[in-house]
């Protein structure tokens, strides 16, 4: 025990040392756990902190519906790279989408287009280059709208004449005059034999009588076998036309006081318009092996009447009336712009089925109304809706039936053929998008449809 004592004493440093180390290592460890969840706490704190503002600092994602009024997409969630990825790529396909269908509608209803072709429509061009919006500096109004009103009135180029046989293949009936001069050559003849035989008995006079009936209908089944349908500029509103007195009128002579440039574009529309309800009704007349049918087999047989319900922007935001004092009512008319447009054009359930209509708040489409009186075959209606509604934007919303005559008619040359006919006189709704049309409205429809006008410029409204 001594010389243990004694190593001690000589080695005190040592010992010393040694109890120090001896009792660090527990002491380091406790402290060192202690202070080591004293930290992590602290970072866990932190982090959680940071993670909870992250967590709360959320993005909107969305979507817009296809179409107005339908569902889109909306989800709020934390910044994310591969959600900025997706829906920036879905926003870009929604949007070429819809650009698409945008497109392919402005140009089926322009006439464009592989749709359009289909049933045999070519672009809605102006008749006259260089008139719409406006004439080019230096260029005379007055010539230019005087040569548009000659492609409606000239005998030789007269659009209308051109488009009745061109699209409808249609024709008159046969000539009463020249009918009558064939029934008395047959008669002659049939006097002659008479004489010859010196005596007519029954049986004589029914084989006459047939005759002249076989001539009359060789001379019908003839003109009936070479036109597909009945119809001429009579059934077209021209002014001065029998029951032609409501609505937008076609001149029938270059005005005496030149048109303005909107008094033109208006009946640039109506052109149009027409061109299409001819197309329709080829459409309908047209068999499976795309040859128009002559007129005892064609759906519509005859037109007999055209009307256009009202001038192109004839009402839609007019200019002001002078004398009416009311504050409100002298109100120009401001149309709704495009990129304001919230949800669906508004429609009017009262007004038609489709409660589809012209107003300042609807800045997509124009609609126009024609009433047509035709004589049609009663078995195969449907025939005639399915053709307007694949010609173009136009929908049959009104239809009135009456029972046809004939007999009366056949003797005024009208032949009909076998099948059971009926007179239809129907409203057809038409739209015109104003994705291209409106880049050539001038000044005063314009004005009338409630468009600004571009700085300095001038309307022409008050000679529409």
């Amino acid at each position: 025990m001594k010389k243990v004592l004694t190593w001690v004493k000589s080695n005190i440093l040592v010992v010393i040392f040694s109890a120090i180390i001896i009792v660090t290592l527990p002491v380091a460890y406790i402290g060192s756990s202690m202070w080591g969840s004293g930290m992590k706490k602290n970072r866990a704190e932190t982090v959680s902190k940071r993670l909870t503002e992250v967590q709360n600092t959320k993005f909107k994602y969305s979507l817009a519906p296809v179409m107005p009024g339908g569902t889109g997409v909306d989800e709020s969630s934390p910044a994310n790279l591969e959600l900025n990825k997706f829906f920036a790529e879905q926003r870009g396909k929604t949007d070429a989408a819809a650009q698409t269908v945008v497109k392919s509608a402005q140009d089926f209803n322009q006439g464009q287009g592989p749709e359009a072709a289909k049933v045999g429509r070519t672009p809605h061009t102006p008749l006259v280059e260089g008139l719409f919006p406006k004439p080019a500096a230096g260029a005379s109004v007055t010539e230019l709208t005087n040569r548009f009103a000659s492609r409606l009135v000239d005998k030789k180029d007269n659009v209308y004449l051109a488009m009745l046989r061109d699209i409808l293949n249609a024709g008159d009936p046969v000539d009463p005059v020249t009918l009558g001069k064939q029934l008395d050559m047959v008669k002659a003849g049939q006097a002659q034999q008479v004489r010859d035989a010196g005596a007519l008995d029954k049986d004589t006079l029914a084989r006459l009588e047939q005759e002249l009936l076989e001539t009359r209908k060789r001379a019908h089944l003839s003109q009936a076998s070479r036109i597909s349908i009945y119809a001429g500029l009579d059934a077209l509103p021209i002014e001065g036309n029998t029951g032609q007195n409501e609505g937008s009128m076609i001149p029938k002579a270059i005005p005496e006081r030149p048109a303005s440039v909107s008094r033109a574009f208006q009946w640039q529309m109506d052109y149009w318009l027409i061109r299409d309800i001819f197309t329709a009704i080829r459409v309908a007349n047209t068999g499976s092996g795309g040859t128009p049918a002559p007129v005892s087999s064609a759906v519509v047989k005859r037109l007999e009447k055209l009307t256009i319900q009202e001038p192109f922007a004839g009402k839609v935001g007019s200019a002001p009336d002078p004398t009416n004092p009311d504050p409100a009512a002298s109100a120009p008319v401001v149309a709704t712009p495009l990129d304001q447009l919230a949800g669906l054009v508004p429609t009017d359930p009262t007004i038609s089925l489709t409660g589809r209509k012209s107003t300042p708040q609807n800045p997509l489409y124009d609609v126009r109304l024609v009433k047509l009186q035709m004589v049609v075959s009663s078995a195969r209606m449907k025939e005639i809706f399915n053709a307007f509604a694949r010609t173009n934007f136009m929908t049959i919303i009104d239809i009135d039936l009456q029972e046809v005559d004939v007999r009366g008619d056949l003797d005024k040359g009208f032949y009909y053929g076998p099948e059971g006919v009926l007179r239809a006189t129907v409203t057809v709704e038409t739209i015109w998008l104003r994705g291209w049309t409106q880049e050539l409205f001038p000044s005063g429809v314009k004005k009338r449809l409630g468009i600004p006008l571009a700085e300095g410029e001038k309307s022409d409204d008050a000679e529409m």
